[in-house]
């Protein structure tokens, strides 16, 4: 089960990831990608960042682009967020809904 803050932690973190996808990366591809959640471990080490896509063939080449902005998003969470620990962002393809229910 996970608690109010780490809800409410997850729930930031995708509200800004998105919000900075849309707004501030500059590679095309990983723009594609449409966030539905995020997963933060407990110590905060890493977040698990769900997204889906338009066309299911292009997951795999989107999953890439997004681990190669991972770096530049994390350093603007950094920037963002008053955490000591900024998760790594590890990004998957999926159907994870942004309520945490199982995939669909």
């Amino acid at each position: 089960m996970v608690n109010f803050r780490m809800e409410r932690l997850n729930r930031e973190l995708l509200r800004l990831l998105s919000e900075m996808l849309e707004f501030e990366v500059k590679d095309e591809v990983a723009r594609e990608a449409v966030l539905l959640s995020v997963d933060c471990s407990p110590d905060l080490s890493s977040a698990l960042v769900y997204f889906t896509l338009l066309d299911e063939e292009d997951a795999p080449r989107v999953e890439e682009a997004l681990e190669r902005v991972s770096t530049f998003l994390r350093r603007e969470l950094g920037k963002r967020m008053r955490i000591r620990t900024v998760p790594r962002l590890n990004f998957k393809y999926g159907r994870r809904s942004a309520l945490g229910s199982s995939d669909l």
